[in-house]
């Protein structure tokens, strides 16, 4: 598929990859005769080769081109070329839910009824039309920055003929297992437009709390049984702030007893828009300006009901920058006479164009934060305008012991921690360990639940003496667990590789070295030998070519999996 960014298919330019599933490849294009950027959505040339499928793929594009709806990217053509069957569509530059709920932290209860009230219409658009969706989650939902809101990939959507058909791009049970409702992971083949509203529930259960009721260290097993069997606890449970009646919802949504869901798109809609969300306040976090003259000031952010998605990351910078003249303009006379030196140390605010924030709470909230030794105020709170640095950071409340985090880096963008704190006892000290933790490439690294950090920086964190669990993620590569034993006072470094060596040689019967072309799963790499690659998690069926020549050896078969060292993969082919 990365052989065709920059050909001409159909009179599509292709520009790029955006995009890569089950399913296949988006590209990004342009429409040579309108001069229109649009997505092409190509099959897999695996998939290409069944018919069945191929004829549900092009009853789909049908139905799907007829979802004519502003909340809903648009799909424009399907077209069958040289190169396979692929769709046009509307091409979106936008960040999905999972994105700004990982930069920014959870949305306040306005946002959330804004953003919800569009992507409800756009499914209650499509279950009108006869389309259920089947895979509605955070990451499949865009938003704007112009504040639209567009519902993506119905690549595992069903869709209900007029005549009562059904056609479907898969036969077993489908979806993101969070968002699954017990019917689907069941495999049940009814499936109907319930199962839609489960996952708007969990959805927006995600988008109040910040998170989904499930534990990242469960086992797929463990969270299909409580989905299935378990009882699902209210995002109240998360973030206390949340209406009540907005609970309510959700919790009505995920019912286990699709009988006792909403049972259509438009009913939940109804009691959407009754929700008073000033029940509680709209902002449940103190926001905090760091201003290098007036040290650092904490204000309650003011409240608005337009969603802060909207505005772009310049418009953010610039809004940040105004914040910090004003505050340096309007300050006391004294602020503006600081000493020199006391300036110099005050050296938490960014002078640069690289922002970084801060989102931390606490559990029980209340608790005193230290950062570089300067008391910032009470959790839960927000601090903005850091620079994308290493922090020590405190978190103090009286009766639990102090939590401390030396070395925190934060990045750019919303870092959101939260502190669990722990009441004091009359127990002896509990011992401490330190672990250092890199991805390569980068990811992002948990210890048990909690974010420690993400980057291609070695991350430092201390924990206690004991067992912990530790998870490495990278977006391309997936992720890898690991379980550290740690005596007390120990240091414990870890890297986790996605990626493994392989270097590969050719000789010929003279035994010298002798070039030859470098092919993994049949197709050529471009690449001659001797080369280093670096290849991902995945099994590669590997050989070298020559033309004129026959290679002795018969393809090598290569596991490629994340281990905690770099090993070096040799592989020598001989030409006669």
């Amino acid at each position: 598929m990365d052989k065709l960014v920059g050909q001409v298919i159909d009179n599509y330019k292709i520009l790029e990859i955006i995009g890569r599933g089950g399913m296949g490849v988006v590209f990004k294009a342009i429409d040579m005769s309108l001069e229109k950027v649009v997505a092409l959505k190509m099959i897999d040339p695996l998939l290409a080769k069944d018919d069945n499928f191929l004829n549900r793929f092009k009853t789909e594009a049908k139905a799907l081109a007829r979802l004519e709806n502003s909340n809903i990217v648009g799909v424009y053509a399907l077209r069958d070329t040289e190169y396979g069957l692929f769709m046009v569509m509307e091409y979106v530059q936008a960040k999905t839910i999972s994105e700004w709920i990982r930069e920014k932290g959870r949305f306040s209860s306005a946002e959330t009824k804004e953003i919800a009230r569009h992507f409800l219409k756009a499914i209650g658009h499509a279950h009108k039309v006869g389309v259920i969706h089947r895979d509605i989650k955070p990451n499949n939902i865009l938003l704007c920055d112009d504040g639209t809101v567009k519902v993506m990939d119905f690549g595992l959507a069903k869709v209900v003929q007029d005549h009562g058909a059904q056609s479907t791009v898969t036969q077993i049970a489908a979806g993101t297992l969070y968002y699954m409702s017990p019917e689907q992971i069941k495999g049940l083949k009814n499936v109907d437009k319930r199962s839609d509203i489960y996952a708007i529930g969990m959805t927006i259960y995600e988008m109040l709390a910040g998170r989904t009721p499930f534990e990242r260290s469960e086992s797929e097993f463990s969270i299909q049984k409580q989905i299935v069997e378990g009882k699902i606890p209210p995002p109240s449970k998360y973030n206390p702030l949340i209406p009540k009646a907005f609970v309510k919802m959700i919790m009505k949504a995920i019912e286990k007893d699709a009988d006792k869901r909403y049972q259509t798109v438009t009913d939940m809609l109804a009691e959407l828009e009754n929700i008073q969300v000033d029940e509680q306040p709209v902002d449940d976090k103190t926001r905090v300006v760091l201003d290098p003259k007036t040290q650092m000031k904490t204000e309650p952010k003011k409240k608005s009901f337009k969603p802060v998605y909207i505005y772009s990351a310049v418009g953010f910078i610039i809004i940040a920058a105004l914040i910090a003249y004003l505050s340096i303009g309007l300050g006391d006379k004294k602020d503006s006479e600081t000493d020199k030196d006391e300036q110099k140390t005050d050296t938490l605010l960014t002078t640069n164009n690289i922002l970084a924030s801060l989102s931390i709470s606490s559990e029980p909230s209340g608790a005193t934060v230290f950062i570089n030794d300067k008391n910032i105020g009470s959790t839960p709170l927000i601090i903005d305008s850091l620079k994308t640095d290493s922090y020590n950071i405190k978190v103090r409340l009286s009766g639990y012991n102090q939590w401390t985090a030396n070395d925190y880096r934060l990045f750019e963008g919303m870092n959101n921690l939260q502190v669990p704190l722990k009441p004091v006892t009359s127990q002896a000290p509990v011992s401490t360990s330190t672990l250092v933790l890199k991805a390569e490439p980068e990811g992002t690294i948990f210890i048990g639940n909690r974010q420690v950090g993400s980057g291609k920086d070695a991350i430092r964190s201390e924990v206690t003496a004991g067992n912990h669990t530790v998870k490495f993620v990278n977006t391309q590569f997936g992720e890898k667990l690991l379980n550290v034993d740690l005596s007390p006072n120990q240091t414990k470094n870890i890297t986790c590789y996605f990626q493994q060596k392989v270097t590969i040689q050719s000789l010929n019967k003279s035994g010298d070295s002798f070039w030859g072309n470098i092919f993994i799963n049949g197709e050529n790499t471009n690449r001659t030998t001797p080369a280093d690659m670096m290849l991902g998690p995945g099994t590669y069926r590997i050989t070298v070519r020559k033309t004129g020549f026959k290679t002795v050896e018969s393809d090598v078969v290569l596991n490629i999996q994340p281990a905690f060292e770099l090993k070096n993969h040799p592989l020598v082919f001989h030409f006669e």
